[in-house]
């Protein structure tokens, strides 16, 4: 995933093969990308929820 400011001027690329929470806040002027808790679902729900609608979640491949 390719992240930028409005700017274009901070950029981070994040890679995740799984899942992936960040929070963004803001310190002065700056923008602040930290990780964030996992919220209203977990990795047994999803899984679940894939194993109902036929969809196999490759836990290992990054996403991008």
């Amino acid at each position: 995933m390719h992240l930028e400011d409005s700017l274009g001027a901070n950029t981070q690329e994040i890679e995740a093969a799984h899942h992936k929470e960040l929070r963004f806040t803001r310190s002065g002027n700056a923008v602040v990308v930290s990780s964030a808790p996992l919220l209203y679902h977990t990795d047994e729900d999803m899984q679940s929820l894939a194993e109902k609608i036929g969809v196999t979640i490759d836990w290992s491949r990054i996403d991008q």
